[in-house]
């Protein structure tokens, strides 16, 4: 007689897992059936090249898992090693300077980037240290929205025209990465590096919708930075 069960996930990638994880904790009886011989989809780690040679084929660096609540209720520190390297992000100019994303404990990552931004422009430094302060206000919304049921379109923005600072964030999201780069930053350097960020997480930065998304990433990313996971995303 076949086994049956509650829920049948297809495929075994992060996310099914997860969600079959959460379904398994709530008493109900799941499955994740996987075409593969390897589970983790984007967070998988295969032989690809030579024999005893691991590489990540895709997911290497894990940002924004620690902040949300599966981190914690599904005890991964407990399976699961990370480490934070310190620079996170680096661009490096064929004059022999870079420009390098720090990351850390308390507000010492942010100037420490700051410093390296001055190198291009001051005034880049300057709004980049403001920017940062700005979204730290919107910080702990933007963890309970990333974590949460989305609210409809008129939902979002009925709430957030109700204050000043709402409407700035709302102002960005509908915009695009490469259109607050370029109004707010002056040096092609620091343009090219900050959109290079963008794009290493899989956002276009020409994608209308998108343009509160560097903000974001800069005001959650230097504490405690992006995790590196020891011995592979699986």
């Amino acid at each position: 007689m076949a086994e049956e069960y509650d829920i049948v996930f297809i495929g075994a990638g992060h996310n099914g897992l997860v969600c079959a994880a959460y379904l398994s904790k709530a008493g109900l009886k799941t499955i994740n059936i996987e075409r593969r011989n390897v589970v983790g989809g984007g967070a998988s780690t295969e032989e690809l090249t030579l024999p005893g040679f691991k590489n990540v084929c895709h997911s290497n660096l894990h940002g924004w898992i620690h902040l949300g609540p599966v981190y914690k209720e599904l005890e991964v520190a407990k399976y699961h090693k990370y480490i934070f390297p310190d620079p996170a992000f680096a661009l490096v100019f064929k004059d022999g300077r870079s420009l390098l994303f720090h990351t850390g404990k308390g507000i010492d990552p942010v100037e420490r980037t700051c410093k390296s931004i001055e190198q291009f422009s001051k005034k880049d430094a300057r709004t980049y240290r403001e920017l940062y302060d700005l979204h730290q206000r919107f910080s702990e919304f933007t963890k309970v929205w990333l974590f949460s049921p989305p609210l409809s379109y008129s939902q979002q923005f009925a709430l957030l025209e109700e204050t000043e600072l709402g409407r700035e964030f709302l102002r960005e999201q509908l915009t695009s990465g490469k259109v607050v780069v370029e109004d707010l930053f002056e040096s092609d350097q620091v343009r090219a590096f900050l959109l290079s960020m963008q794009v290493q997480v899989g956002v276009g930065v020409e994608q209308f919708g998108t343009g509160n998304f560097l903000p974001t990433m800069i005001s959650m990313e230097h504490d405690p930075g992006w995790g590196l996971s020891v011995g592979g995303s699986v």
